[in-house]
C-alpha cells in the first residue's frame, strides 16, 4: 500500500514523506522531483520548478506533472509527495484513490502565508496581490484536498514524531 501525501505548498509534505518511508522502509518519491527529472531529460536542461512554470504556463505545467504521477502507476509499498496543485486534475486524484491511501497534511492559510514570507513567493502566485491570490487558492483547494482524504493530519505546532505517529495511527485504523 502506498501513502500519498497531499497539501498546500510549504505544508511540509516532502519532509514529512522523506521522515515517514524512513521508519516504514519505504522508498520515497516526490512528483516535484519527477517532473523535474522528466522535464530536464526531455528538453536537455537543467530548469527549476518556477522556470518550469514561467516556461510552460500552468497548463503545461500540469501536463507535466501529470506524466510525473502516471510514471509511479506500478509503484508499491511506497511514500509519495505531491504537488500542491496536482489534486486539481480528476485524473491525478484517480490515480492516487487507486494506488493508495491519501494523507491530507494540513495547515491554516496563516501558518501557511507565513511559511511563504520565509521561502519566497510561489511562482503561481500573483506578485501584485500575493496575499488576496493565496487566499483564493487555499480556499478553492482546501475543500478539494479534504474531499479526497482518507485521513487528515494538522500539522501545526506538532513535531516530526507526533506527526508520523498520527498518520501511521490514522492509516492503520482505517
Amino acid at each position: 500500500m502506498n501513502i500519498i501525501l497531499i497539501g498546500f505548498k510549504n505544508v511540509g509534505k516532502t519532509t514529512t514523506g522523506q521522515h515517514l518511508a524512513e521508519k516504514l522502509d519505504f522508498p520515497f518519491f516526490d512528483t516535484d522531483v519527477l517532473l523535474l527529472n522528466l522535464y530536464n531529460h526531455v528538453n536537455g536542461g537543467n530548469s527549476s520548478l518556477v522556470e518550469i512554470y514561467k516556461k510552460e504556463k500552468e497548463q503545461g505545467f500540469r501536463a507535466w506533472e501529470q506524466n510525473a504521477i502516471e510514471s509511479l502507476q506500478e509503484v508499491e509499498n511506497a511514500v509519495i509527495a505531491t504537488g500542491g496543485g496536482s489534486i486539481l486534475s480528476e485524473e491525478n486524484i484517480r490515480i492516487f484513490k487507486n494506488k493508495g491511501k491519501i494523507v491530507y497534511l494540513k495547515a491554516a492559510a496563516a501558518e501557511l502565508l507565513k511559511r511563504q514570507e520565509n521561502n519566497g513567493i510561489p511562482a503561481f502566485i500573483n506578485k501584485t496581490d500575493p496575499i488576496n491570490d493565496f487566499l483564493k487558492i487555499y480556499h478553492d483547494r482546501e475543500p478539494i484536498y479534504a474531499r479526497i482524504a482518507d485521513h487528515i493530519v494538522n500539522v501545526e505546532n506538532k513535531d516530526d514524531f507526533d506527526i508520523l505517529t498520527e498518520i501511521i495511527e490514522g492509516i492503520i485504523n482505517q
